[in-house]
């Protein structure tokens, strides 16, 4: 948990003149919309307006792979098309490589249903 000015000046917050680098992963599609960012030393704060933030859209369920709105044989099989192929669509776990782990997690979900 950060601590706040007060409680720690030397704290790790973000500062003018260094350089930092963070990610922020959410488990829901990107949107246009507003950040709100609190300042370190004051009480202050900023909205900062048009930017691609997290959308509120309830995520899906993973394992309708077709998102037909229906977990049924055709997602396992469009899956395995998927996969079969390298299609990015099948890296399932997000990690950046279509492996038999994407096969496994999915197989996982699709048998837990949604």
């Amino acid at each position: 948990m950060p601590q706040t000015f007060a409680a720690n000046p030397n704290s790790s917050a973000l500062r003018w003149a260094t350089t930092a680098t963070f990610c922020v992963t959410t488990n829901t599609p990107p949107t246009t919309g507003t950040a709100h960012l609190g300042f370190f030393k004051t009480s202050g704060s900023l909205d900062l307006t048009g930017l691609t933030v997290p959308s509120s859209i309830a995520p899906t369920c993973a394992a309708d792979f077709n998102d037909d709105g229906a977990l049924d044989f055709f997602d396992y099989l469009d899956f395995v098309q998927a996969f079969s192929t390298g299609t990015a669509s099948a890296d399932f776990n997000s990690d950046s490589v279509v492996d038999f782990f994407d096969y496994l997690d999915f197989v996982q979900a699709f048998a837990a249903g949604c």
